[in-house]
């Protein structure tokens, strides 16, 4: 039986900040390292066979502490990359609900429509389609760790379990949350979503 983990990175300063941040290669922050360690430390007495990363910092970084126990390679893979915000990257949420609500409305809603220079839903739709189909083919009967980002993330689970992608904002994934995914005979089962009883009451320390 396939079983996938799902883990967001660690929070980064444009996560406290409110900012959109995307492709833009931000680091972990104090908080985030701290959030990091305590998902690594959740990990250490799991046994999976292979981690995949998205190749942004912030999700290496989150990945590190996981594999730091384990000793186990990290695959980096675009296909993990958070979504790209075009022009929206380092602005606050807040200015672009305000001043482009019609645009986020219709980006959040069509496959083909982005802000300048964003990615689609549609790209991010192949994407995680692209990523899915590589661990189903290549890990059967395995146990994958997956470390990406909130909106890639949700726009997998969407895919596994047949909702709109159009909806994926109403799925929830703070910072390293672990959602868990078994595969039946073919079929997703999703377990667990966004679990962060790893931290223990650490975000509000």
């Amino acid at each position: 039986m396939l079983t996938l983990y799902l883990v967001r990175h660690g929070e980064t300063q444009y996560n406290a900040d409110g900012r959109f941040q995307g492709v833009t290669d931000v680091p972990l922050n104090e908080l985030g390292r701290k959030q990091a360690a305590a998902v690594g430390e959740r990990f250490k007495s799991m046994n999976f066979d292979v981690i995949y990363s998205s190749d942004l910092q912030r999700a290496q970084e989150t990945a590190k502490a996981i594999s730091a126990h384990h000793q186990k390679e990290i695959i980096l893979d675009q296909r993990l990359r958070e979504i790209d915000f075009g022009s929206w990257e380092g602005l606050f949420f807040r200015e672009v609900f305000v001043s482009q609500r019609e645009v986020w409305e219709r980006w959040r809603a069509e496959f083909d429509f982005a802000p300048e220079r964003a990615e689609t839903l549609q790209t991010t739709v192949d994407k995680a389609d692209s990523m899915l189909a590589h661990i189903r083919e290549h890990h059967e009967d395995q146990t994958v760790v997956c470390v990406g980002h909130g909106g890639t993330l949700r726009v997998m689970v969407c895919r596994l379990l047949g909702i709109p992608p159009q909806n994926r904002w109403q799925l929830q994934f703070d910072n390293t949350s672990v959602s868990e995914v078994w595969f039946r005979e073919g079929i997703p089962f999703l377990r667990h979503l966004n679990d962060v009883a790893h931290l223990n009451g650490l975000n509000e320390a």
